[in-house]
This record gives C-alpha cells, structure tokens and sequence, in this order.
C-alpha cells in the first residue's frame, strides 16, 4: 500500500476552497481528534514556517472526500509548487502562460478557467480582476516571495486609500493583497474573479434546509411550506418594527409561532427536538434587518437622526463675518467649586460665526440648582451686539431650548440690521432672521463640532477638564475625586478666555482650508468688512417685560409685591401706565410709558422709613408740595371754561332740530274728545288774560321806576 501524500494548510485550503487561516485552524483541531465537515482527517505536525514553535501541519491526501474537493489534484501542477520555493534573491518563477506584461490586459486576453474549478466566475468581473491585477503586477515582478522587498512593498500600498474599479476609494489590507497574490500565482487570472456561491442553481430554503426538509419528508406541499414561511417572514418583520433588540431575541420569540405552525402542518417531534427544528436561521432574520428602522423613528428620534436621516452637504465660502451665527448653551467640561463649597461645571451661552469659525464664551457659575435662563442668553447676545467685532447679526441658528424663547425680540434687531444695510448701501439678507433646528436633531447643529473642538483643543489643556465624566477617577489624582479648577470665578473666565484664544489661532481644516479663525477675520477686515453694533441701553429697553399696570396714590406702581414710585408719576394717579422691566442688567428701574407708548420716566423702588423717623413726614411733605406745583402748573396752562356757557353752544348747535311726520291725531272717546275741546278753546283765553296781567305790572314798574329817578 503506497504511503499517504500529505499537503501543507495553504494547498488544502486551496483544495477545499476555504480561506487558509481557516484551514489553518481545522487542521489543528483534527490534529486534536475533532471531526471536520464530518470527516475525520489524517493530520500530522512538521518543521516548518509559520507555524507556532516552528510546527505546522499538514493533512493526507487521501483523507479529504471527493465531495468536498473545489479543485482537481491536476490544478497542481510543477510550476505551481516551485513559486512556493523561490530561488533566495530571485523573483519566483510563474507559468509562461500568466507571465507577467507591464502593460494592460485586454479583456479578451483573459486567460480561461483551469479545469477542475468547479465554480464560474461571476459575469461582469473582469474589470476587478484586471484591477486587481494592476495593484498586484508590481510587486510580484520586483520582489520574491516572502521577502523583506516584497514585505515593504505592500506595506506601501496599503498606507495609502487606492481607488476601486467601481470608482470608490478605501484602504487595502496586507492580508488582501498577499491573498490576491497567492491566488493568481496559483491560478492565474482566473482566481482574482469572484466566484459565484456554492449552491448557485440549487433550490433555495424557504425557512431553513432542515426544516424544508422535513416539511417535504411530512408531505406539505410546496404552497404551503411557501406559505407558513412568508407568514414568519412577516412575524420577522414586525418583531423588528416593534422594537426587537437583537436576532436572538427575535429568534427566541418567533420560535413558538413556527413551532405552532409546524404542528398545525402535520409534523409532531419530540419538544427540544421540534425546538431545533423550528429556530429561524439568523439569515432569514437578518434578511428584515431594516424593518427596525421604524422601531428607531418611533421610539429614539435623537438616534433616528443621528445614523438614519440622510445629510446633505453646504457650502460656507460665500458667507461674510456675521451672515449666520449659530446659538446654543454649552455646559463646559470643567470642574468649579463654588465659594459655598459645592462644585459644579460652568455655563457659557456659545456663539459661532459660520464664515470665520470664531466663537465668544459667555460663562455663568449658576447657583447650586438652576440652570441658564433667558436672562442670560439676552445678557449674552448684548454682549453680542454691542461688541465691535461681532456686531448685530443678519440671521441667527438656535436651538429648541426654552432658554431661547426671547429669539422672537431679535426679529427686530435683524430688522434694524437690514435697515442698516440698506442706507449704507448694502444688499441685506432675505427670508427670516432667526431659524430653529428641529427636535432631536443635533446633527444639524453646526455648533455641536465647535464644542468638541474647543473642548478637545484648548480646554482639554486647562486644570480642572473633566471631559465630560465629573465621576471619572484620574491618574492624576490617584483614584481620589477629579480635582477642581483652582482659581475663583474671575481666574476661570480668563482662563477660558485665553482658551478660546487658543482655538482661534490655530489653524482649521475644512473650509477655512489650513487658516486660523484670526487669519480668516483679518482677510475679512482687510477686504472692508465692518461691523453694526448698538447701544447697550436701547438694548435694556428693547428686552424687558411688559406690563400694564395702575398708578397709586403718592405716584407709586406695585409689581411683584414691591412699590416703585416716581415723581413725574404724582399726576398720573388713578391712571394706567405701561411698565417695561429689563430682562438683564438693574432690573429695579423700570422704564414707564403712556398707555400708547410714549415714555414719562424711570421708575425707582419706593423706600421704606420706620415709624417715628422725621425723614418719611419730609419726603411725604416734599411729594406734596410737587404734586401742587405740577397742577398749579397744569392749571396755568388749562384756563377756567364757562361751563353754562359751554351748554347753551352746544343747545344751539341743534336748535333746529329735525321732525318726524305723523299720520294724524286719534281721538280716543267722544266724551274725552269733547272734554279736550274745550280746554283747547280756553286756553287762548287764558293765554290773553295771562299776558294783559303781566303787560300791567310791567308798565306799572316802569312808572314807579320814572318816579324814583325824578325824586333822586
């Protein structure tokens, strides 16, 4: 009986159509007595490359079944072996056939498939094997195989992206190209070209093998196999729309559906057994994969946006310093202790410029439970406008926060910006000043990458960084607690301000293209960019709050249970006033208007004397005595009117007055009828009388009164 022929790891993964690390590790556990593919291979250990202890192994020939050869023993062949073996310090020699030209192969020069291949190339791949080819032809025409040469040769080529034959770009692994070259001095061009699978023209499962399998064993039909299996398909499905978090919890709750299923179907196993049986393969599972995107777009929209909506790219090149700002309130990766001794991380309200990437810190060491507030991004944006190299901006990008709903105010200053623009000169932006980024949605926030570089550039440098985990224990601090920044609240603001001055002047990558934000600003100033800024008191008017309220005796208005009082308020007792509290700065003075907005004056807190103090009888007798000299004033310019006067104008002004027509008079009874006749005819009568009588004494007064003036 002739000895077995044993061939290496490499030749029996070559045999067999695995990968030869693969192959690798089979042997190694036959060697240990394991079966593989259900065979019992003969494999023993000899010296060698490669192999752990300078062992490696190799299998007997004619232990391999015929069933699970890919290739023939002809596709062995002289020249094949001998480019194992290369002569030391020559390039290893490869078949005349597949020698090696510097220049391309056409398509049509393709060299066929050798015999005994079992499986055919996919239609369509020539260009990729031609490709891969161009990346391999180098390197076996200049170096030997398993040399140093060859070794820093592919080294080379896998340090930098190569561009595929479809048109994409990626990095090439060592591991790939020693395969690609392995292959093709094996098999020639042939073996570069992907194959088609296995089972290619083979009936497809509908669930799985074995349970098609047994369905058919049990006499289903093919309909009805087709069948049970499009309704697990949908139970897939809507396990994985329903929020399923893995395949093996999917295929653990679909399992007593199919279970269910195939013994409606005719099949009754034993319980583990039919459990085997009936577990869905991962594939099938894996197959309705994407039915958990609209778990995710129901349930987490924050991550539905992050990895699921589609981006799209824009372009800032056009913008000026400015054009856009985008808003938002950073909580910065820094550790403070307060002055009562709790720590906390400081608040800046953010701003960055899109067109010059600069960005203003604005820090607040909030009290232990309160967070930043509208006030303090008001505050900020002040800050904002009324710095000269920042200025009013044209259009503003901020969050959903409910710190941000004073945003509607400064419509107006974008407003007076374009009406700014326009007088000198300028074209202003058009559409709507302030835009909102949608909910759960920080990808589209541009700001967000300011704060991971800033923090990741220059906070990172500062003591008392955290990065973001305040429970995280340091190195530094040998397990104890992150220690806290050591300075007061004056020392942290100039330290974070001379971190952001650190961050604007390096130089940034992506559309300031190698220029710092500093650089960037100056070419803007350099090309006559200026900027809008306004009064910081304008500002206080314009963001405060609005009330309508009652003015008290003594001049005084009652807000949030305290009196102000002013002395230009005396007059306005009993009337309405509008009062506008600013929203930032000394919000105890109020600006006090006329009902339709025309200003009076500033309101004060009212103070308060104990009883008995002298100084409360001297301010009381002092508001008295203005408000007599504001309505002595009032009155010198209001003269006295004739009242009586005023309502004989207004009689005679409708003297004449107009009147309505009438049908005619109704006699109500003929006794009464008669009855009024005849006071209707004494009445003339009485008239007479009546006149005659006062006629009398009227000229009898006048004779007494002739009399009187005869006798004086």
């Amino acid at each position: 009986m002739d000895a077995p022929s044993f061939i290496s790891a490499r030749e029996f993964a070559e045999l067999v159509g695995i990968h030869r690390v693969k192959a690798s590790k089979a042997l190694q556990r036959a060697s240990a007595g394991q079966p593989w593919r259900g065979v019992q291979l003969d494999v023993r250990q000899v010296p060698g490359r490669g192999g752990a202890a300078g062992l490696s192994y190799e299998v007997a020939r004619e232990s391999i079944p015929a069933r699970l050869l890919v290739r023939s023993e002809s596709a062995f062949s002289p020249l094949s072996e001998a480019s194992e073996q290369p002569v030391p310090g020559q390039a290893a020699a490869v078949p005349m056939a597949l020698s090696l030209a510097s220049e391309a192969i056409a398509d049509d020069a393709i060299p066929p498939a050798p015999k005994g291949v079992m499986r055919a190339p996919i239609a369509g791949n020539r260009h990729e094997a031609k490709w891969r080819l161009d990346i391999i032809q180098p390197i076996i025409r200049d170096t030997a195989p398993h040399s140093r040469e060859r070794a820093a040769r592919i080294a080379a080529v896998t340090a930098n992206p190569v561009r595929h034959w479809q048109g994409h770009t990626s990095r090439l692994s060592g591991r790939t190209i020693r395969r690609w070259i392995s292959q093709y001095e094996a098999r020639g061009m042939h073996a570069l070209m992907r194959k088609a699978p296995s089972d290619t023209g083979e009936r497809r499962a509908h669930l799985s093998r074995a349970w098609d399998r047994a369905m058919r064993r049990a006499g289903v039909s093919e309909a009805q196999i087709a069948e049970i299996a499009a309704k697990m398909r949908q139970h897939v499905r809507s396990a994985w729309r329903s929020g399923t978090p893995s395949w093996p919890t999917v295929q653990l709750n679909t399992l007593p559906i199919l279970v269910k299923l195939t013994r409606a179907a005719g099949i009754d196993k034993p319980g583990m057994e039919l459990h085997t049986l009936c577990e869905v393969p991962r594939r099938f599972i894996e197959a309705e994969r994407r039915y958990a995107l609209v778990a995710m777009m129901e349930k987490d929209a924050a991550r539905f946006a992050s990895e699921v909506v589609p981006r799209i790219k824009r372009d800032r090149s056009h913008l000026k310093p400015g054009d856009w700002l985008a808003a938002d309130v950073h909580h910065v990766d820094m550790l403070f202790r307060r002055p009562d001794g709790t720590d906390c991380t400081p608040k800046a309200v953010a701003w960055l410029d899109l067109a010059t990437n600069r960005t203003r810190f604005d820090i607040f060491v909030m009290p232990k439970g309160e967070m930043v507030r509208r006030e303090h991004v008001i505050q900020s944006f002040v800050g904002l406008c009324t710095d000269q190299n920042w200025g009013v901006p044209s259009r503003i990008y901020i969050d959903n926060g409910g710190e941000y709903n004073w945003m509607e105010l400064t419509e107006d200053m974008g407003k007076l910006k374009r009406s700014i623009d326009i007088r000198m000169g300028q074209i202003p932006a058009d559409g709507q000043t302030i835009h909102r980024a949608r909910p759960y949605n920080p990808q589209a926030k541009v700001i967000e990458s300011l704060f991971a570089n800033v923090e990741r550039v220059a906070f990172a440098q500062l003591p008392g960084y955290i990065g973001g985990n305040r429970m995280r224990k340091k190195t530094a601090n040998q397990g104890r607690e992150p220690a806290p920044y050591p300075g007061d609240e004056a020392q942290l603001r100039k330290a974070i301000d001379g971190a952001v001055a650190y961050y604007h002047a390096k130089p940034q990558s992506g559309h300031l293209n190698g220029k710092s934000p500093d650089a960037c600003f100056a070419e803007f100033l350099a090309a006559g960019w200026h900027s809008t800024i306004l009064d910081p008191w304008d500002l206080s008017v314009a963001f405060s709050r609005e009330l309508v309220k009652p003015v008290r005796t003594g001049g005084a208005i009652r807000l949030d249970g305290k009196d102000y009082a002013a002395d230009a308020l005396l007059s306005y007792v009993g009337r309405r006033v509008l009062v506008r509290q600013p929203l930032f700065g000394n919000r105890e003075l109020l600006f006090v208007f006329t009902e339709h907005g025309e200003p009076i004056t500033l309101a004060q807190p009212s103070n308060v004397y104990a009883f008995g103090d002298p100084r409360g009888a001297g301010e009381q007798a002092r508001r008295e005595k203005l408000l007599k000299a504001d309505l002595k004033a009032m009155a010198a310019q209001a003269p006295h009117l004739d009242t009586e006067q005023s309502l004989a104008d207004v009689v005679a002004l409708h003297a004449e007055a107009v009147r309505a027509p009438t049908d005619g008079v109704i006699r109500l009874a003929p006794n009464i009828s008669e009855a009024a006749q005849m006071a209707k005819e004494a009445a003339p009568r009485a008239k007479e009388q009546q006149d005659r009588m006062l006629s009398e004494r009227a000229r009898k007064s006048a004779f007494l009164a002739r009399l009187r003036a005869v006798g004086a």
